[in-house]
Parts: structure tokens; sequence; C-alpha cells
């Protein structure tokens, strides 16, 4: 019976000792969370509202730039094809006002 309770004892030893591991192994666990959650809070905040709202800002300005510059292009495209056929089409009016033969 003695034996038997100093078995009893010794579990109940046994069962503290690992709760008590248990209990340390959750507090670092916690204590990792927090702390990773406050890097990721910190890291938000570097990259603020603002530096995103600044960024997109950026983007659509490179954006502009390049419909403005395509549309430039294009404009000078038509111009050349205007000037080059500018000739041929007031040819083209005169003799169709003077009734002459194309």
């Amino acid at each position: 019976m003695a034996e038997e309770i100093n078995r009893l004892i010794e579990a109940e030893r046994e069962a503290e000792r690992r709760i008590e591991e248990a209990k340390k192994e959750a507090e670092r666990i916690v204590e990792e969370a927090r702390r990773r959650a406050e890097e990721i809070i910190a890291e938000a905040n570097r990259a603020s509202f603002t530096d995103l709202e600044e960024q997109r800002r950026r983007e659509i300005e490179e954006n502009v730039k390049k419909i403005k510059a395509e549309f430039e292009a294009r404009a000078r495209e038509v111009e050349e094809k205007g000037r080059a056929n500018f000739e041929a089409a007031v040819s083209y009016i005169v003799n169709l006002v003077l009734g002459v033969g194309p």
C-alpha cells in the first residue's frame, strides 16, 4: 500500500512537471506570436497608406506619359500621311471642280 501511494505521488509529481513544461512552452509560443504580430504591425506602419497612395500616383503619372507619347506619335503619323497625300488630294479636287477628267 505504501508503495502504491509512493507511485501515485511520483505520478502526480511527473504530471505537475509536464504541466509546468507545457505552460512554459505555451508562454513561449504566445510570446513569439506577440513578437511576430508587432513586427507585422511595424511593417504595415512603414508601408502606410500615404506611401501606397504616392506609389499609385506615380504609376498613374507614368501611364499618362505613355498614353500621351502614344497619342503624339499617332498624331505625327496622321499629319505625315496628310502631308504626303495633300498634293494629290488638292489636284483631285481641282480637277473635280473644273470638270477635268481624273
